[in-house]
């Protein structure tokens, strides 16, 4: 089982989506921002475990090493090392907006079996079934015609779409194209 993910997405939904299917087994989450939070301070709390403790999840965001330009050495062979040594009841999720895969670092961090999940493209169909997920999670319905000029009008981002439907949601639970245009 691999206990070790990259997901690399701008998309909120997304990301909440594979943080909750990669983290359903686990009751222990934590997260943390790289903006607000020390390197040092997320290993440590990676590597405690409570006594009735099982499995743990840290969900890392705001990860900027995979593709940004500088090279954090430092805290780059600390997170290598970190991985390396990882608890296998720990799961660690970077979540990422750019990786570049050629990069030194992310090389090595690849190379350690850590899984890499893009979702930088989403395709329409991808688009189409987290749509689909939305509005039967929330006892909607969205005729074809209206998803179509919501799709067309949002340019396929799926964020945007979910709060259109969100809003369109509150005149009626049957989204129509009239109710769109």
């Amino acid at each position: 089982m691999n206990n070790k993910y990259i997901i690399k997405s701008t998309s909120h939904i997304i990301i909440s989506n594979e943080i909750k299917r990669i983290t359903k087994d686990i009751d222990n989450v934590s997260y943390f921002s790289m903006n607000d939070t020390e390197l040092d301070d997320i290993i440590v709390d990676a590597s405690y475990f409570g006594f009735l403790d099982t499995a743990k999840a840290i969900v890392i965001t705001d990860f900027t090493y995979f593709g940004d330009k500088f090279k954090h050495e430092e805290e780059s062979n600390k997170i290598i090392e970190f991985l390396k040594n990882l608890d296998e009841r720990c799961t660690v999720i970077f979540v990422a907006a750019s990786v570049d895969a050629k990069k030194d670092f992310t090389s090595s961090v690849l190379a350690l079996g850590v899984e890499l999940l893009d979702f930088s493209n989403l395709s329409k169909e991808t688009i189409k079934n987290n749509v689909d997920t939305y509005v039967i999670d929330n006892k909607l319905i969205l005729d074809n015609n209206a998803y179509q000029e919501i799709y067309n009008r949002t340019k396929g981002y799926l964020d945007i779409i979910i709060e259109e439907i969100k809003k369109l949601s509150l005149i009626d639970k049957h989204i129509t194209l009239a109710i769109v245009e």
